[in-house]
């Protein structure tokens, strides 16, 4: 009987140390967070890479203003918050401009030299026509300044965007360079 009370002990003693031991790497973990060396990890963010992973670098952002009765246009360069630079960029458009503070491009789909703008509260409510246009330009100088993209697509809520106010925009639209 001895004997088993001994085996007890130890490996309650064993099982003591390993869940100190537990504690402390984690507590050290969340701490110093995982390792230099972990892949997606170089940038110094959270997490192995993925869409978790901060954003790195800068945005143009085109902000329009009012002049001589007419719309001008001044580019912006602005730190990152999103891993998509057209999607930051879009939607500081969005703010900057004050028509469509509420709308946001929700996420973009790159197919070869296409873009899918998938947006929400965009094309619910009407607009002027000059704000139509202001919106559209600001939209296409996001995709311009930051990607490659020589079409876009628009969507609301997952469905094809028919237009905006007069304006038609069904199927791919050419990215004005």
């Amino acid at each position: 009987m001895k004997q088993n009370e001994e085996g007890r002990a130890t490996w309650t003693i064993v099982g003591v140390v390993a869940a100190v031991a537990v504690v402390v790497g984690l507590a050290y973990y969340v701490a110093t967070g995982p390792p230099k060396d972990v892949r997606g990890h170089e940038d110094g963010g959270p997490g192995v890479g993925g869409p978790e992973a901060p954003p790195v670098g800068e945005v143009k952002v085109s902000v329009p203003f009012e002049q001589g009765g007419k719309v001008e246009w001044r580019e912006e360069t602005k730190p990152a918050t999103s891993k998509d630079p057209v999607v930051d960029a879009v939607n500081r458009f969005f703010v900057a401009s004050n028509i469509a503070p509420d709308a946001r491009l929700v996420k973009t789909t790159r197919d070869g030299a296409n873009l899918r703008l998938d947006f929400s509260n965009l094309f619910t409510r009407g607009y002027g026509t000059d704000d139509e246009q202001v919106l559209l330009e600001g939209i296409f100088r996001a995709v311009r300044d930051n990607s490659d993209a020589e079409t876009v697509e628009f969507f609301e809520d997952g469905s094809p965007a028919q237009g905006l106010g007069n304006l038609e925009l069904e199927g791919p639209q050419t990215v004005p360079r």
